[in-house]
């Protein structure tokens, strides 16, 4: 796994994305430099004066961009209703028979920092299985059109416009030159993204398209066999030509990200670093705040749905790496609810110590306010592994009086002599914790628990909820686990009776993140359902 660098990406300012002058650039350590704010122009401008291949602001040149809702919200809105957009994949195994596809991306201009594409027809295995997952949840069964066996374009178009009043047949109008992928994609400077949709005739699918368009507020271009839809044909006309010159497809980027997934699913997305970082300083310098640092120099992921369940593979390049070592998740109580381990943590205290201090944060105040010894107690803290574990509880039963009514513990596998040291400083504030074993350390204001957690009848990584939750826990360097089930009172007490009808089939969320190395981490999230 690796962890946000301090700086770190390919943009030069002034030059288009994914051209490196003079070669291929050169990183101290392996960590790349992310340029420090927005290059500046006369007037104000994000770019120079217009040069063929850059973004136009909506609008002009050509028509005005028009007020409403645009095309590409319904689009997502509805491609968020089919695929439901929160998880998917085998990275290096396709069992399921899907293929690498980002055909979106050859319309894409090559300046494009942040990027997403939807398989408007994926194999019937995986229409089968997210259809099924979908399902299990009241709101979709009763306000899609979603089911088994239908055409997931269609359903795809009925879900955009069944809240616009746009005279379009989709048997007659959109199904005939509708291909199968659609894509979204952000330009630098760009305040809004474009929309792709591929099409297998031009002039059907500008025809097609028009009434739709025209109701949606979009304008339409075309290029590499895709619509391009933006607001302002200026925009929309010079995306396409943009494109025409050098897509996104072609940028070493997002060719190496796209590859490192090892192929994409239902739905994908790639995003630049450094590109969004210049993209949130326009946003945050308008009001005097600096753009927050970016954590990643680019990253992609990919959504597909595998044993029922949807899981989301991102792979990010960039940060510190934690190495090889493994966090021990898998071996605390079966009855876990909640876990969180990072292994290695130690390698981040000079990143974590840097973020501070351009927060503002002085080690001297820290330690004159709390006794803690920044960074040397850092480094103990978070040792060679880290665990968090909390078993089952309900925290309106918690007793200050009795410490077993919290059982939430830790596992630390770090320098016991510095550990008693530094847990010596909690306990002067009143704190009684126990204490057991060494190399991990079991630490809880439990005596109870922190004997559960150093002699546990059975381990969660033999429990089928964790173990449909988190992908590759024994072979993972950062792993987090949710048993749902455990808090559904506390997560629906509040809701509306909509609402949790939609969370109870919800059962369990797991993250695990392991190093891919070249200074790549992968991360897999899934959330399983009943």
């Amino acid at each position: 796994m690796t962890q946000p660098p301090n700086n770190g990406g390919w943009q030069q300012p002034g030059q288009p994305y994914g051209q490196y002058p003079q070669g291929q650039p050169q990183y101290p350590q392996g960590q790349p430099q992310y340029p420090q704010g927005q290059p500046q122009y006369p007037q104000g401008q994000q770019f120079p004066p217009q040069q063929p291949g850059q973004p136009v602001p909506p609008g002009a040149p050509g028509q005005p961009a028009k007020k409403g809702i645009p095309l590409g919200a319904k689009i997502g809105a509805g491609a968020a209703a089919l695929v439901l957009v929160g998880v998917g994949a085998f990275v290096a195994v396709d069992p399921l028979g899907m293929r690498a596809n980002t055909e979106t991306a050859k319309a894409a201009p090559a300046d494009t920092i942040a990027y997403a594409n939807i398989n408007l027809n994926p194999g019937a295995a995986q229409q089968v299985e997210m259809i099924r997952f979908a399902l299990k949840f009241p709101s979709v069964r009763e306000k899609t059109n979603l089911r088994e066996g239908g055409d997931p374009k269609q359903q795809l178009f009925e879900s955009i416009t069944k809240d616009q009043n746009c005279p379009v047949d989709y048997e007659n109008q959109i199904k005939p030159w509708l291909g199968d992928q659609a894509g979204f994609a952000l330009r630098r400077g760009a305040q809004s993204p474009i929309v792709l949709l591929a099409a297998k005739n031009e002039q059907q699918a500008r025809d097609g398209i028009a009434p739709l368009a025209q109701c949606s507020n979009m304008n339409v271009a075309f290029s590499n066999g895709h619509l391009v839809l933006a607001e302002g044909q200026g925009s929309a006309d010079d995306a396409a030509r943009a494109a025409d010159q050098g897509s996104l497809a072609d940028q070493k980027p997002f060719t190496d990200a796209i590859d490192k997934l090892g192929g994409t699913g239902v739905a994908s997305f790639w995003a630049d670093g450094a590109g969004l970082q210049q993209a949130a300083g326009g946003l945050t310098g308008g009001i005097g705040m600096a753009a927050p640092q970016t954590p990643f120099e680019t990253t992609a992921g990919t959504l597909r749905f595998t044993g029922g369940n949807p899981e989301l593979t991102a792979v990010t390049r960039g940060g510190t790496s934690l190495g090889s070592a493994k966090t021990k998740v898998g071996d605390l109580p079966a009855e876990t609810t909640m876990a969180l381990g990072i292994a290695g943590g130690r390698t981040l205290v000079p990143q974590i110590m840097d973020t501070l201090t351009k927060a503002g944060m002085d080690p001297s105040t820290v330690a004159a306010q709390t006794g803690l010894q920044l960074p040397g107690d850092l480094e103990t803290l978070l040792g060679d592994d880290l665990v968090i574990a909390a078993d089952r509880f309900d925290p309106n039963r918690v007793d200050p009086t009795n410490p077993d009514t919290i059982p939430i513990g830790l596992a630390m596998d770090t320098d016991r002599a510095k550990l008693d040291a530094l847990l010596a400083k909690f306990e002067q504030s009143g704190l009684q914790l126990t204490k057991v074993g060494d190399k991990p350390t079991y630490v809880s204001l439990s005596p109870a628990y922190a004997q559960k957690l150093s002699n546990p009848t059975q381990k969660l990584k033999d429990s089928p909820n964790f173990k449909a939750a988190v992908a590759n826990a024994g072979g993972a360097q950062a792993v987090f686990y949710l048993d749902l089930n455990a808090f559904k009172p506390q997560l629906t007490g509040n809701m509306d009776p909509e609402q949790a009808r939609n969370v109870e089939p919800l059962q369990s969320i797991g993250v695990s993140s392991t190093d891919a190395g070249d200074n790549w981490s992968s991360s897999v999230i899934r959330v399983t359902a009943r």
